[in-house]
This record gives C-alpha cells, structure tokens and sequence, in this order.
C-alpha cells in the first residue's frame, strides 16, 4: 500500500443503525481496525431515537454496551460526544451542564440553522468540536455533495464567526479550542 501524505487517524465502531448486524463476525472485524497503529478510538458508537432510526431501543443497548466494554478492554477513548449537533441553545445547555463534548457538522453552516448557531456561541471552549459527519450534510457552500472529512474546515470557520459574532471568543481561540479538544478527546496531545 502507498504511503498516505497525511497523518490520518480514524475510530471504529458500530453505528446505532448497524446494532442488529453487531455479531461476532462484525467484533472480530472491529477488533482488527482498533489494533491498527492509526485508529485512536471506538466510534462512532451510541444510541439514536432519531426519526430515521429504525432500530429498538434494546438491540441498540446491547451493542452500545458491548462495544463500550470493548473500548474498556482496550483501554481506547469513545467517541460517544453529543453528535452532530442540530438544536438550538436550551438543548445544548442540558448537556454543557453535564459536561458533554458538543460536535457541530455542516448543518451549522446552513442558512436556516441560526439556533444551531446559538447554541455553538454558547458552548464552553473547552466542550466544543467540530466534524464531518460523512458522508452526510456537506457544509455550505458544498451542499449536495458527498461529506468528506476536509470539509471541516467550514464548519470549523463557521463556529469561529459565529462566536466572534456574539462577542464569546476570538478565532484564533476557537480555532485552538477545536483543534486541542479533538487531540485531547482521542489523546493525541
């Protein structure tokens, strides 16, 4: 294999969705990406009662559990943050006073997500991240196409203007915050 440029990381896991298909077979293929010198996480793993979901409560339980102790096992962080945040800032106050990490996606940079935008000003420094949430909700200007992990940039420019705009932090600082609170979330300090 060629020799990648860049120094990509990655997580693995099962999503919500997948709990059903979460067998033996699919642990063991899991268990062979965390042994991988570039995978720093289990993830992007949890629980989901959104309105695509299709999966019951109990299926999804037992997954989450299982890869929970996995991760235990292994001693490797989850990626188990508030995901791909799309409420506005009275939700997001629930889970910043329970100390949750927050990741804002594309939908940040959407038009019509100004409470989503609220509530990105409001998140502490310190609880606050940025994703892709491939391959879905391509930021603007990219709407439409495929999410690809280099896509942050924009939601990572839009969370720095929003909160310059309410007057909460520099760029530069929110900049740094995103960047210091993903290597500390997967310790890669």
């Amino acid at each position: 294999a060629p020799e990648l440029p860049l120094d990509l990381r990655f997580v693995s896991g099962s999503h919500p969705y997948n709990a059903p298909y979460f067998d033996g077979a699919a642990e063991a293929r899991m268990r062979e990406l965390l042994a991988g010198e570039r995978c720093v996480g289990v993830g992007e793993i949890g629980l989901d009662f959104g309105p695509y979901n299709e999966v019951d409560v109990e299926t999804q339980l037992v997954a989450f559990k299982r890869q929970l102790a996995i991760a235990h096992e292994l001693d490797l962080p989850v990626e188990c943050d508030i995901h791909c945040f799309t409420s506005g800032p009275e939700v997001a106050d629930q889970f910043i006073e329970l100390g949750c990490s927050i990741a804002f996606g594309g939908a940040v940079t959407f038009g019509k997500s100004d409470d989503i935008r609220a509530a990105a000003a409001k998140v502490p420094l310190d609880q606050l991240l940025s994703e892709t949430d491939c391959p879905y909700m391509a930021p603007v200007p990219l709407r439409g196409e495929e999410c690809e992990p280099a896509m942050v940039a924009y939601q990572a420019a839009c969370i720095a203007d929003v909160r310059v705009e309410f007057g909460v932090s520099p760029r530069e600082e929110t900049y740094r915050a995103l960047w210091n609170n993903a290597c500390a979330l997967f310790r890669l300090s």
